[in-house]
């Protein structure tokens, strides 16, 4: 039998019942845990250790997902941030995202399914962007405020683990999400701590904000890979955990407290009491009476966390039932034989205007740099070699570099609509940009090596279509399927 092998990110009540639920139940199988400290990580690990089938394997790690591999199996202080860290999250360089945590996590274990448990609400906790609004600026601020931008952060995410789904075969990942508000929607009047009575507090922006980013990025992923991607969101409080004690005599009271004031006047002022708290929802507690009132139909109401597992397991084994994406999709409107249909009337009539301008209509830069660039570069090259009929023998380069740069010279109004889409013309002879010390998002590249790449590919699609030249107005339709063969397509 095959060893399964699973990475649970995030270690509360959901991901705690899902490995002991898979320790318990299946055979032969892994299961790593990995939770934000090494503190966590040990209690956790032990727990689990008590009751597991033999066959079975535990590990465990801990650090923060959303940062860089450095703090694999470290902790990080928010209030000195390291400069790397900010340019890992903003900067666009190539394999950036072997520089990730969650990369580099994903390597190390080599996961067939990979469930993510771990609550926005913990990571996206303070809305920093209202310490900017009360003037409290400072450096520290600043770098807080790029550092836990969920916009940023989230996409650097699910993009790193897109890279490793697929570099190490990954069969499936599933986020345990949440609708925010507790399927309450704006009646929801519970406010996670904070003092708002009339809007959403802070913190829920934040975390709403947080979710809606991330669930639109997994149903981009969903559409970008073969893997299986599922989203499980709980629609009601999830509760509970086994109820505990809490005294202000302990420090751990003061970790559940966000408000800094506030710790500080209850130390001063040696409050003294105890407290019976029953853990649930975004990994915090609340009093029995809190409970009470949130768990009563009209309310939050309640589901427990072994429903929560069944759904998971239930899309670990192929089910769709519990997968918000695939409702998203089945309910998406999707391409058309009719839009198909206008489509062709619509450049019909573009192409009247084009012959009466007398110059192409290539590129507007409106696409992107990287798709103007393939239009410019395909249109130039099978303009020039036709023109010297060396299209039908593609074996023929010499002076090719030279023949495209005669053929911009010759038309300058083809020239200057490639420049005005900020890019660059790069030929053997000589260049053309807008002007000296300019940012060009790319260059056209006309040079032998490039056109022979390009060659080769024409090539290979006149001999498909069994034909010896190209029509200049199938263009675009030369870049689609290039794109396409170079996995740049849709997969549904």
């Amino acid at each position: 039998m095959l060893q399964k092998k699973y990475l649970i990110l995030g270690t509360g009540e959901v991901g705690m019942c899902l490995a002991q639920e898979l320790l318990r139940s299946e055979t032969n199988s892994t299961v790593h845990i990995h939770t934000l400290t090494e503190k966590s990580m040990r209690n956790k690990l032990l727990q689990l250790t008590s009751n597991m089938h033999l066959q079975n394997r535990i590990g465990g790690s801990y650090g923060d997902i959303y940062l860089t591999k450095k703090y694999l199996n470290t902790q990080i202080d928010l209030s000195n941030i390291d400069i790397k860290d900010i340019d890992y999250l903003y900067s666009d360089r190539e394999n950036w995202y072997e520089d990730s945590l969650i990369y580099e996590l994903i390597k190390t274990i080599k996961p067939n399914y990979i469930i993510d448990t771990v609550t926005l609400a913990v990571k996206f906790v303070h809305n920093f962007i209202y310490d900017l609004y009360n003037n409290k600026v400072d450096q520290i601020l600043i770098n807080k405020i790029l550092f836990c931008n969920p916009i940023t952060t989230l996409n650097t995410f699910v993009q790193s683990m897109r890279h490793a789904i697929r570099d190490f075969d990954v069969l499936g990942y599933i986020k345990v999400s949440s609708s925010g508000l507790g399927g309450m929607g704006f009646n929801c009047p519970y406010t996670h701590g904070s003092t708002n009575r009339f809007k959403l507090s802070p913190s829920m922006e934040l975390k709403i904000a947080s979710l809606g980013i991330m669930h639109q990025l997994l149903w981009n992923l969903s559409d970008s890979e073969l893997a299986k991607i599922s989203l499980v969101i709980p629609k009601a409080l999830i509760g509970w955990d086994k109820p505990f004690k809490l005294s202000t005599d302990k420090d751990v009271f003061f970790q559940f407290k966000k408000n800094e004031d506030q710790k500080t006047i209850i130390k001063d002022k040696l409050l003294n009491f105890s407290i019976s708290c029953i853990p649930c929802g975004d990994s915090t507690h609340y009093s029995i009476q809190e409970y009470i009132v949130a768990s009563s139909v009209g309310q939050f109401e309640s589901i427990s966390k072994e429903e929560v597992v069944a759904a998971i397991i239930d899309n670990i084994h192929g089910g769709d039932k519990y997968n918000v994406l695939s409702s998203i999709n089945s309910s998406a409107i999707s391409s058309s034989y009719q839009a198909f249909s206008k489509r062709e009337e619509v450049i019909s009539e573009a192409r009247k205007i084009e012959n009466n301008s007398k110059n192409p209509s290539l590129v507007t830069g409106n696409f992107g740099p990287y798709i103007s660039k393939l239009i410019a570069e395909v249109y130039i090259i099978v303009c020039a070699l036709s023109s010297n009929k060396k299209v039908l023998d593609y074996f023929s380069l010499i002076n090719c570099s030279e023949l495209c740069h005669n053929y911009l010279e010759t038309y300058p109004m083809l020239r200057d609509q490639i420049l005005a889409a900020n890019l660059a013309i790069e030929t053997k002879i000589g260049s053309w940009f807008l002007c000296e010390n300019y940012s060009y998002y790319e260059t056209v590249d006309l040079k032998d090596e490039n056109i022979l790449l390009w060659t080769e590919f024409l090539k290979t699609e006149m001999l498909e279509k069994k034909t010896k030249s190209f029509a200049l107005n199938n263009v675009g339709k030369i870049v689609s399927k290039y794109l396409v063969k170079n996995g740049f397509s849709r997969l549904k």
